[in-house]
């Protein structure tokens, strides 16, 4: 199986790649990991660690995001998935109800 990351912000792309290049530099994503693994989980450190590894080797693109085009993740990238997930994004940026919902609709668009 293989992810396909989607994000609106240029710079976060840009540090997501870094992360799956191994950069010194890149944001350290380690502290979600062990949260999920160790304390949702209920695994090891050992276990977020190989976790973090193990998705690292399945994202098969970054690419961009914006749920206010027609098309969120553009004509050039036609491709539907099997899920679709957004974590407090939506939330974040959309400034009505009626909004959220349209920006819902749009990425259900995007499913099989």
């Amino acid at each position: 199986s293989q992810i396909i990351l989607a994000e609106y912000l240029p710079r976060n792309r840009e540090e997501v790649k870094k992360w799956i290049r191994g950069d010194p530099e890149s944001h350290n994503w380690s502290p979600y990991f062990n949260h999920v693994v160790t304390s949702l989980e209920k695994l090891d450190a050992g276990a977020a660690e190989r976790r973090a590894v193990d998705m690292k080797s399945k994202v098969a693109d970054v690419i961009p995001c914006n749920v206010f085009e027609d098309d969120p993740i553009g004509e050039g990238y036609v491709r539907h998935f099997d899920v679709v997930s957004s974590t407090l994004c939506l939330e974040a940026v959309c400034t009505s109800k009626d909004e959220f919902k349209g920006a819902v609709r749009k990425l259900t668009h995007l499913l099989r």
